[in-house]
């Protein structure tokens, strides 16, 4: 948990390895509202950012997803352990609350041999 940009915070996590390869990589940014402005001191609800969301109000009640095959850059590459420009698919999401705020915006690269893809919108539902 980092400080991101411009009043919201920014959570990384890379998930699973195959071969000392990454195969998912997901950054997550928050609005740093009320009980969220903290969180790089505090940390996540039980290493959850769905919980540590859920249990200062802050719920989804509907999503927008844009997907494309795109190449990796340098950065996302190194953390990956995996040569630039080798295609991922690259997931951006926004989730809104109910009021039309922002809960979340998520990228998620994943590696296209490993992941499909199943979309659900609606009241908390997400990717």
């Amino acid at each position: 948990m980092v400080d991101g940009p411009a009043g919201a915070r920014s959570v990384s996590c890379l998930h699973g390895s195959v071969g000392g390869h990454g195969v998912s990589l997901e950054f997550s940014r928050v609005p740093a509202v009320a009980g969220l402005a903290d969180l790089p001191e505090r940390g996540l609800d039980d290493g959850s950012l769905s919980r540590t969301l859920a249990a200062v109000g802050r719920v989804a009640d509907s999503g927008e997803a844009h997907i494309a095959v795109a190449g990796l850059d340098a950065d996302e590459a190194g953390i990956l352990h995996r040569s630039p420009g080798e295609s991922f698919l690259r997931v951006a999401q926004v989730f809104r609350g109910a009021d039309g705020d922002v809960v979340e915006q998520v990228t998620s690269l994943l590696d296209p041999s490993r992941f499909q893809l199943h979309v659900r919108t609606g009241r908390g539902a997400q990717l």
